[in-house]
């Protein structure tokens, strides 16, 4: 079995979302483009980084709140 295989369906969501976006996205921005709630994907994420399947890659302002957010990347 493939190691994306192994993935769970919402850990399937986040790491096929972040195929589609080379310069990446931060947790909210995965939230909004698949349509749910915050705390379901940052459980996720951590998940998914500590399997070593993506990776923190620096941070940039949400343009609403001015907040920096880390951007995550397929590794």
């Amino acid at each position: 079995m493939s190691l994306l295989g192994e993935l769970g369906f919402r850990q399937r969501q986040v790491y096929d979302i972040l195929c589609r976006y080379i310069n990446g996205l931060t947790r909210k921005e995965i939230a909004e483009k698949l349509n749910l709630p915050i705390n379901s994907i940052t459980g996720r994420v951590k998940e998914l980084l500590n399997n070593d399947r993506i990776v923190e890659d620096g941070c940039r302002p949400n343009p609403n709140t001015f907040k920096t957010a880390m951007v995550l990347k397929i590794k």
